[in-house]
């Protein structure tokens, strides 16, 4: 059996101690965070270039 050096192996290469794992919850909200962020971006972006105001929001269809 070979002796490593710790130092050898990359630090994103080593095994995670199960004290550093965050839980679901930060995975969600990380999650939610970046995705659901960029789609709110994407639909007022598809929104305005339809021609779309902020008060014509709830009714807006292609043709508005």
């Amino acid at each position: 059996m070979r002796n490593l050096d710790p130092h050898a192996v990359p630090e994103t290469d080593r095994p995670i101690a199960n004290k550093n794992l965050s839980g679901v919850g930060n995975f969600l909200g990380l999650y939610g965070g970046e995705h659901i962020a960029a789609t709110e971006f994407v639909i007022g972006a598809t929104l305005v270039s339809w021609g779309c105001s902020g008060v014509s929001q709830r009714l807006c269809k292609p043709s508005c």
